[in-house]
């Protein structure tokens, strides 16, 4: 049982240095300067659809 717990202890040891590394190459790659993207081509603006005119209501027809 002390040889799981040690491989255990030893496990997570190496989990946290694996993401020391990690981050420290993280920072290294932020200190980088990045070149700028590109500017994405905006899209030209669709015209909208002329709006149907509603339909004209009808006057109710009185007899007489």
């Amino acid at each position: 049982m002390a040889k799981i717990a040690i491989t255990f202890a030893e496990r997570v040891k190496l989990s946290a240095k694996k993401e020391l590394e990690k981050m420290k190459g993280d920072l290294a790659l932020e200190d980088a300067p990045t070149p700028e993207p590109a500017p994405e081509p905006t899209p030209e603006p669709t015209p909208e659809p002329a709006p149907e005119p509603a339909p004209k209501a009808r006057k109710a027809s009185v007899k007489k």
